[in-house]
């Protein structure tokens, strides 16, 4: 379905939804109504004419013709100037019957002005931007409609961010937040993890330096699943002082090396 022909069943009530255009709004006197914008498909609504007469805005255009795609609009635009111009219907390209002297002014849509130039028009006035937008009525089904306001909001505000990815200590991955505002909880990835399985499985360890080794990586890893930095002290007795005697968990014991693996965070 067209976008002039969904803003006009929208209108009509038959629609909860629809993807239109901010000139087919207008047209069907929607532009009111929730709206998402889109951001694309961008373009000016002017009021143009040939480069060859004397007028100077919309307002001179009393007693011409002028031809456009938004009759209903245009007939609107010009009666609340007190403009008494007679507004002709057109589907096709304008530009050509202005061009000509079928018609002495448009009301057309303006992307780069390239079409304007090669026909030797000029623009009396520029009237409203436009671009693609979601148009929900009121009356819609809530539930629906706002989960697909939620999911075309959050691919638009996805178009603001950056992808962002570096390679760094395990133990440095706080400090991104004081670079960059508002990294409070970055994805972090920890890269090698094949290679510390690898060192582990080496015949020429012995069974103490095999168990160094092992501490040495459930440190690295704990770091990392932590966005590294948040140790947690070993564990402790009641007087406050850790117990040697007591079987040590690798996950709240900080060895002393200070190796890391590399991250990606993003």
């Amino acid at each position: 379905m067209r976008p002039r022909d969904a803003a006009a069943w929208l209108r009509a009530g038959r629609l909860d939804a629809a993807f239109i255009s901010t000139d087919t709004a207008l047209e069907n006197e929607i532009e009111d109504w929730p709206t998402i914008n889109l951001g694309f498909a961008r373009s000016d609504l002017v009021v143009a004419c040939r480069e060859s007469e004397s007028w100077s805005t919309a307002a001179d255009l009393g007693g011409k013709t002028v031809a456009t795609h938004l009759p209903a609009w245009t007939t609107r635009f010009f009666a609340a100037r007190g403009v008494d111009a007679t507004v002709v219907s057109m589907g096709g390209a304008l530009e050509g019957v202005c061009a000509v002297g079928m018609a002495d002014a448009i009301v057309d849509l303006r992307e780069t002005g390239g079409s304007l130039s090669r026909n030797r028009l000029r623009v009396l006035e520029e009237v409203q931007g436009c671009e693609a937008s979601f148009v929900t009525n009121s009356t819609a089904n809530g539930a629906a409609i706002e989960l697909m306001c939620l999911r075309i909001t959050a691919a638009l505000n996805a178009r603001k961010t950056q992808y962002l990815m570096l390679h760094i200590d395990a133990d440095k991955v706080d400090q991104l937040s004081q670079v960059f505002t508002g990294l409070e909880s970055p994805i972090v990835i920890l890269l090698g993890i094949d290679s510390l399985l690898e060192s582990e499985n080496d015949p020429r360890l012995q069974p103490d330096e095999r168990a160094e080794l092992l501490r040495d990586h459930t440190r690295q890893l704990y770091m990392a699943f932590t966005r590294a930095g948040q140790h947690r002290q070993p564990e402790s007795t009641e007087n406050g002082r850790s117990d040697p005697a007591r079987p040590t968990n690798p996950l709240t014991t900080v060895p002393t090396s200070t190796e890391t693996p590399s991250l990606t965070t993003d």
